[in-house]
């Protein structure tokens, strides 16, 4: 599946993924809906959202985010 949503990607083409794990979404996203508990949401670009600071609020555990050879990763 991560191949053809990359495929997609590529293409220009649209895809909806939900998850609760942040990992693929470091893989194939461009823009994040991110629901917190409570209900509050946020909605932006990829870079905006996935960071250390959102995750661990939307997780309730210190998360780190970080780059290596132009991907992000997800420290817990």
């Amino acid at each position: 599946m991560r191949e053809l949503l990359l495929d997609w990607r590529v293409a220009g083409k649209t895809a909806v993924l939900t998850t609760h794990n942040p990992e693929p979404a470091a893989l194939l996203a461009d823009h994040l809906i991110l629901i917190f508990p409570g209900g509050r949401m946020a909605s932006g670009a990829f870079a905006e959202l996935f960071t250390g600071e959102h995750l661990s609020e939307l997780y309730g555990l210190p998360i780190r985010t970080f780059d290596r050879d132009g991907r992000c990763y997800v420290d817990y």
